[in-house]
């Protein structure tokens, strides 16, 4: 079986079924019903555009009430701003349905919910773009990893920078004594002192 069609999706129902919704958009599924509320969802997922495979068909009288979601592969996303690919994409925080590009020696621990996939092409103009996202995959467990590492590596940065100071004759505020700082430059890096 072939198809020129990218991602899986589901018929979900709309939280409010007047709500119009439109391929590309990102939005937040939230206690099994979908809309552009992202904030507080339980997942945050991207309207498809041309599933190879639709689950979950409702009855013909209601499928109006519903809409097909992307769960896994490669779907289209509206972006504001510019993306490159291999950029994070997450909800834009303003529940309008577009996302925004970011990079992943960028992300932070707490934009991690707000992930929907990762862009797998540049869109390089200023104000707006489309672009295929990678979506379904587990992005937000290396996010968190990237983020964790960062934070540890800002730690140990700042703990080296006092050895330095030490070193170099300057009073450093935050240690009293070579000591204190091989302390706690061992207790962040094997979680123990030294010895």
């Amino acid at each position: 079986y072939a198809s020129g069609n990218g991602d899986y999706a589901e018929w979900i129902p709309r939280e409010d079924k007047k709500a119009i919704l439109h391929p590309r958009q990102i939005v937040g599924v939230k206690q099994g019903h979908v809309s552009l509320q992202t904030r507080n969802a339980d997942h945050i997922m991207v309207v498809s555009s041309a599933p190879i495979v639709l689950g979950n068909t409702p009855d013909a009288d209601s499928e109006e009430d519903y809409e097909k979601v992307a769960f896994m592969g490669q779907v289209p996303v509206d972006i504001l701003g510019p993306v490159i690919a291999g950029d994070y994409i997450l909800a834009s925080g303003d529940n309008d349905g577009f996302g925004i590009a970011v990079r992943p020696d960028e992300i932070h621990v707490n934009m991690v919910d707000q992930i929907v996939g990762v862009a797998w092409e540049d869109g390089l103009n200023e104000a707006f773009n489309t672009v295929n996202v990678a979506v379904g995959l587990d992005h937000s467990a290396t996010a968190v990893k990237l983020a964790s590492l960062r934070e540890s590596l800002g730690g140990l940065r700042s703990e080296l920078d006092e050895l330095t100071a030490l070193a170099m004759g300057m009073n450093v505020p935050v240690a009293s004594s070579v000591q204190e700082v091989e302390q706690g430059f061992f207790k962040r890096l094997f979680g123990k002192g030294k010895g």
